[in-house]
């Protein structure tokens, strides 16, 4: 049993740490795909005002 609940707690911990790492890629993918449509928002360019309807 000891070994079943420390091969389990392993497990955890190492879902626990993918978990988190994804919330970091999350949350720069983000951060980067909020600042690449501040910058499209100041450039003039065709089809700008069908995309700002999609937003």
């Amino acid at each position: 049993i000891n070994n079943s609940v420390a091969s389990l707690d392993q497990m955890t911990q190492e879902s626990a740490k993918i978990a988190n790492d994804t919330d970091i890629v999350s949350n720069e993918v983000l951060a980067r795909a909020e600042n690449a449509v501040e910058e499209a928002l100041k450039k003039e360019f065709d089809g700008k005002e069908n995309l700002l309807n999609k937003i």
